[in-house]
């Protein structure tokens, strides 16, 4: 939080290019896509349910996501 954003490679699943918006987690049915994805990473939030997230830009512009935006699932609390 004190230095700014954090830019991050991800892999990405075949969900990842279809997301439109809510909290982005790998669905049980998508599969590894071919290569990686360069994010930067802004912020952190937590829903009302206790689940946290990132929120992360991605470089694909404003049609994608939300605003070109996702918000990202840091934490699995239903393992």
């Amino acid at each position: 939080m004190k230095n700014g954003p954090v830019i991050a490679q991800m892999t990405i699943h075949t969900d990842f290019l279809t997301y439109k918006e809510g909290v982005y987690h790998r669905s049980e049915d998508a599969f590894r896509f071919n290569g990686y994805q360069i994010v930067k990473i802004i912020g952190w939030d937590k829903q009302a349910d206790g689940h946290e997230f990132w929120l992360v830009e991605n470089t694909w512009g404003e049609d994608w996501g939300e605003d070109g935006y996702v918000r990202m699932l840091s934490t699995d609390k239903s393992s």
